[in-house]
């Protein structure tokens, strides 16, 4: 029997992983400004057109989007601003997974349970944590 849990994957600070991940935040901040402006189109278009269905519709889904731009831009300033604090040496969560793992006579519970963890350094994996 295997039982799934979640694995973290971690990365060790180094000037050449905080230059890269800085790198991705700005890209994907210039994809949030980007997604910004065409929803500041849409919305001017819609708001040309005549009152319809159609366009009570659109302009909801249009205020969502904007909303989840927001949160996206907000989360991306934090990893951000996160990420240049840390010093070289320390550890950055840079996403989960799911693993498995078999279960076994003798086996502390909180294995089944508790993350595991992998750490990379440099794209190479340094270390696996069991908890």
């Amino acid at each position: 029997m295997w039982v799934k849990r979640v694995v973290l994957l971690k990365a060790v600070v180094t000037e050449s992983f905080r230059a890269e991940k800085l790198r991705e935040i700005e890209d994907a901040l210039n994809r949030v400004d980007l997604t910004r402006r065409h929803l500041d189109y849409q919305e001017q278009r819609l708001q040309s057109l005549p009152e319809s269905e159609e366009k009570r519709a659109i302009g909801p889904k249009i205020a969502l989007e904007r909303r989840r731009q927001t949160r996206l831009e907000s989360r991306l300033q934090g990893s951000r601003g996160e990420l240049a604090a840390l010093p070289d040496g320390a550890e950055f969560l840079i996403g989960q997974m799911e693993g498995f793992i078999e279960p076994k006579a003798g086996m502390p519970a909180a294995s089944l349970t508790g993350p595991a963890e992998i750490v990379i350094r440099d794209g190479t994996i340094l270390e696996v944590r069991e908890q």
